[in-house]
């Protein structure tokens, strides 16, 4: 099993206007996902992007062990939790 840490573009976008067509939604979301259909040394965003759905993916890499570990752990119970967990702890990785 392969998991993969991505950064997703799910922005819905408005003319600007909330009267006419809507304003611009910005929504940058990080998230974990399995990609189970591609070959890990076949994928690409574009196949992840397929596995995941919403918007384009602007950045990928294979998850670190602790937060394939957490992905995979709150899939049984706490499935946000763990993921969120994830994405935290790399953030706090990547300041230090």
């Amino acid at each position: 099993m392969t998991v993969y840490y991505i950064r997703q573009d799910n922005t819905i976008w408005g003319c600007g206007d909330p009267e006419c067509c809507g304003i611009n939604y910005e929504e940058i979301e990080e998230r974990f996902v399995e990609c189970k259909c591609v070959p890990e040394s076949e994928i690409t965003a574009e196949h992840l992007h397929t596995c995941a759905g919403g918007g384009p993916v602007l950045k990928w890499r294979t998850a670190k062990l602790l937060e394939a570990k957490a992905w995979s752990d709150g899939r049984d119970e706490g499935f946000d939790d763990g993921a969120t967990w994830g994405i935290e702890w790399q953030k706090k990785r990547e300041t230090e």
